[in-house]
């Protein structure tokens, strides 16, 4: 394994956008990550195309079922053993648009489909102590890459 930080993040929703960005910019930044979300092999192309490929997990789960959760937390334990950073993105998007043009039903499927994640992901984290962030596909993926530059 190449030397990191000694750090370990999970990352939901990162086999696209945000998700996918933030997880190969902390990888970049030498965290050990978890990458996940519900398509295996947009995830593996992104550990296979990150800084450091031994320091990334690609692990399928569907964060609406809590059973997928619990076995995807039990294997980023039993791989890192630790968690740090719990960076809770999975969801869907919405159009491109400002937020007030956005049809209410396209609004609503954004939160709906949140929910899940928004509920199982934390839950199973506290169970190791953690702290959750929390962003949408609605934020702008240069946010997400500054925000990881804060937290090296």
């Amino acid at each position: 394994m190449s030397a990191g930080n000694g750090k370990v993040a999970l990352v939901t929703g990162a086999s696209a956008g945000i998700g996918k960005a933030s997880a190969l910019a902390l990888i970049a930044a030498g965290w050990s990550v978890v990458l996940t979300a519900r398509r295996a092999g947009e995830l593996e192309a992104a550990v296979k195309a990150s800084a450091a490929p031994d320091r990334g997990l690609a692990v399928p789960s569907d964060v609406g079922d809590p059973e997928s959760v619990k076995a995807l937390f039990a294997r980023a334990k039993q791989k890192f053993g630790r968690l740090d950073l719990l960076f809770n993105n999975a969801g869907m998007g919405a159009p491109a648009m400002p937020m007030e043009e956005l049809p209410f039903g396209a609004t609503l499927r954004v939160i709906v489909d949140h929910e899940p994640a928004t509920r199982n992901i934390p839950r199973s984290a506290r169970e190791w102590g953690q702290e959750v962030l929390g962003v949408t596909q609605l934020a702008d993926r240069r946010w997400a890459i500054d925000l990881v530059r804060r937290v090296r």
